[in-house]
């Protein structure tokens, strides 16, 4: 008879841990990741699916808590976003690239009055050019300014930042937890990180 699967409001550290599982899950993403993805959500997908959820089933962590592209609220917009002029209720929420929630079946709005706040989210950028672009650059800015503006909502964030400059691939991932930014989370391959 197998364990039960855990939440991730059940468990003790649970912050600890999943800074373990994206540790592992990114570095078996980096060992496997082939060059013709192009598109940010395959690559979100297939590490949902192939690396992340495989870490936590072994872990005996529900993988039903992972949502692609869910909705969270949000206490701040987006930076340099203007708010909707004729449903500001459109402004309390956003769709995130990968969402952790605190237990299965929550979601955002499974309770209007009182959404669910998400464990965790990851927002994702992806460049498969020669030389990452300024914008891209910035939109990861963006985002990751969106998790320290969000940060209280959350138990951690993570904004992960997968590149070939040169043909070589790159991943880089920061963390943040409350409003405190760490820039230096991870890098694959192993180096030091820098992000703008």
């Amino acid at each position: 008879m197998s364990s039960p699967l855990h939440s991730f409001d059940e468990l003790p550290d649970s912050v600890a841990i999943l800074d373990r599982v994206v540790i592992e899950s990114l570095t078996s993403l980096h060992a496997e990741l082939p060059r013709w993805y192009e598109r940010e959500q395959e690559v979100v997908s297939l590490y949902a699916f192939a690396h992340l959820a495989p870490v936590l089933h072994r872990e005996q962590i529900d993988a039903g808590q992972l949502v692609i592209e869910g909705r969270v609220p949000q206490l701040a917009c987006k930076t340099g976003t203007e708010p909707h002029p004729s449903r500001p209720e459109l402004d309390r929420r956003a769709r995130r690239d990968l969402v952790i929630r605190r237990r299965r079946h929550h979601g955002c709005f499974r309770v209007p009055e009182a959404p669910d706040c998400p464990f965790a989210v990851m927002e994702w950028k992806l460049s498969i050019a020669k030389r990452t672009s300024k914008r891209l650059v910035a939109e990861f800015e963006t985002d990751v300014q969106w998790l320290v503006d969000n940060g209280d909502m959350m138990q951690v964030g993570y904004g992960v930042f997968v590149e070939w400059p040169d043909g070589n691939l790159r991943i880089r991932c920061v963390r943040v937890q409350g409003r405190e930014l760490n820039r230096g989370f991870l890098g694959l391959p192993s180096s030091r990180v820098t992000i703008a």
